[in-house]
């Protein structure tokens, strides 16, 4: 187990080397070359006379103020903080390939150097960043008609470097908690059907992914999974052969806390047969029972061997789909159980399972359940709170999402709760056991044509368990955060609107120096260019 100093924590990371070091203002670099996979695979097989594309474009200017801007509960000063966010998205639809990508960046008057005139601790994992961007691609092609195709995604997105301290769950980069992480992938694969006989489908898929800050390494898994299977819908009896491969690597840690944490590659090997029987229009029993071989440093004896699962599958009409099952592996039992329901004016989904993952994989997490498209998402949650971490996590998480809309009323809530071990049982935060949950909802109400209404309320809760030193006890330690927001619209044109929001912040801690209050105040104006 690493030991971390009460110096070091109170530090939190090392100063940036050097007086006056310049934070470049966005790293086009980086966007480009995470965005080229996304771009390479459409645009060989698309001419742009043969697609149909669609763009948008908008820019929103905003003023920000704050009573509270260091997110301290001693050192509170109130700050104005101007904001410009420059937003689009591109569209193209073909016969053999298609095109989604929507991005955004916030650029604000926050500075580094601001901060630390205002006497604002943090900044201690690298200079604070005063733009928050935000980009999700994804693209398919036709490379050889009913043979060989090609998916890639692309995404940037901000998380927090740790959960268990302030800051870095807002745009702001205020403490230095804020992560911007750059993720990327590109998965060629042959599918094919045997008239009724058989389908195949094999896949290759290369993720690399980037962080800003880091304390949070960067990582890439190359993984494969191969499959022959009946054709579904053909007769009551399904079977398919599977096997799957995975291989996750860390980069070298440049964070001194970190050095002593073994950066051995994790291996995930497996082969399964799964079987199914239609036992009517509505009900079926399905499973699989296979063996996986894995390789990963590990705190249990066995980390590999037979597994198994039973379940059942109930889909008494189109909009509904329940499924449940139990099952067994190196890790114990493992059950499982999904809700989705879908209606004219509503969507709900929920969800629980045991997985074996990544905080690579858990940072990048969607805010919400995706529900159907047609209906307003549901608020966000941050679903994404994970430790920093090399090593396999066994994630025990529950999900839940619902959405309303009717004529002038809308409802949302999104929930989760997560607990999170370390198979490694090593970590720089001396715990390798922690629970995180959350809570948010939100509600809409069109006053006018033009205007429209907005409340909300999100609760958070982050635990660490079985600390196995003094100073994991003391600096990292259980914290909740409430937050409620009041805001109003108001449709100004056809392509203008106006923007005010109001909202309160209440973190509180067992670590004081991570407790605080703040009250904010955003106006904002969103002009659409086209």
């Amino acid at each position: 187990m690493v030991m971390v100093t009460s110096t070091a924590i109170n530090n939190r990371l090392p100063k940036p080397s050097g007086p006056g070091k310049l934070v470049p203002v966005f790293d086009i670099k980086k966007l480009v070359v995470r965005a080229c996979p996304v771009c390479l695979a459409v645009t060989t097989v698309m001419p742009v006379t043969a697609a149909d594309w669609t763009t948008s474009a908008s820019v929103t200017p905003g003023v920000v103020y704050t009573d509270n801007v260091c997110l301290s509960k001693n050192n509170t000063q109130d700050e104005w903080i101007g904001t410009v966010t420059p937003a689009g998205s591109i569209n193209a639809d073909g016969n053999r390939a298609n095109l989604d990508i929507t991005g955004s960046v916030e650029f604000n008057t926050l500075s580094d150097g601001k901060l630390d005139d205002l006497g604002c601790t943090g900044g201690n994992f690298g200079n604070r960043q005063q733009f928050a961007p935000s980009l999700n691609g994804t693209a398919d092609a036709i490379l050889i008609d009913q043979w060989f195709f090609v998916d890639a995604t692309t995404s940037i997105s901000q998380n927090q470097v740790t959960p268990f301290a302030s800051g870095g769950d807002d745009s702001f980069d205020r403490t230095g908690n804020t992560n911007t992480t750059y993720d990327y992938s590109v998965s060629p694969y042959i599918a094919r059907r045997f008239k009724n006989i058989a389908e195949m489908n094999l896949r290759y898929t290369w993720d690399e992914q980037f962080n800003s800050t880091d304390a949070v390494r960067d990582s890439s898994e190359e993984s494969v999974q191969a499959l022959i299977s009946s054709v579904p819908g053909v007769n009551r009896y399904s079977w398919g052969l599977q096997g799957d491969y995975s291989k996750v690597k860390y980069s070298d840690s440049n964070f001194p806390l970190d050095s002593a944490i073994n950066n051995q590659d994790s291996e995930l090997k497996s082969a399964q047969l799964n079987l199914g029987y239609q036992l009517s229009r509505v009900w079926q029993i399905n499973g699989f029972y296979g063996n996986e071989w894995n390789d990963f440093v590990s705190s249990r004896d066995d980390i590999d061997g037979t597994f198994w699962d039973l379940g059942v599958r109930w889909t008494p009409n189109t909009r509904t789909v329940v499924e449940a099952g139990v099952g067994d592996r190196f890790f114990g039992k493992n059950p499982r159980f999904s809700v989705t329901h879908r209606h004219k004016r509503s969507a709900f989904d929920a969800s629980y399972a045991k997985t074996l993952t990544y905080d690579r994989d858990i940072r990048t997490l969607p805010g919400a359940p995706p529900l159907d498209p047609s209906l307003p998402p549901p608020p966000v949650v941050d679903s994404g709170l994970t430790t920093i971490s090399n090593s396999p996590i066994l994630d025990e998480r529950f999900t839940l999402g619902y959405s309303w809309q009717g004529l002038r009323t809308g409802f949302g809530i999104s929930a989760f709760h997560s607990e999170q071990t370390q198979e490694s049982g090593e970590s720089i935060t001396g715990f390798s056991e922690s629970t995180y949950s959350g809570v948010s909802i939100s509600a809409n109400r069109n006053l006018s044509q033009q205007m429209t209404l907005n409340i909300g309320a999100n609760w958070n809760e982050q635990k660490p368990k079985n600390s196995a030193d003094e100073v994991g006890q003391n600096f990292f330690d259980k914290s909740e955060t409430w937050t409620g927001t009041l805001g109003i619209t108001q449709q100004l044109g056809q392509r203008t609107s106006l923007g005010l929001n109001y909202q309160y912040t209440d973190r509180q801690s067992d670590n004081e120096l991570d407790s605080y209050t703040e009250n904010q105040v955003t106006l904002d104006l969103t002009i659409e260019l086209y």
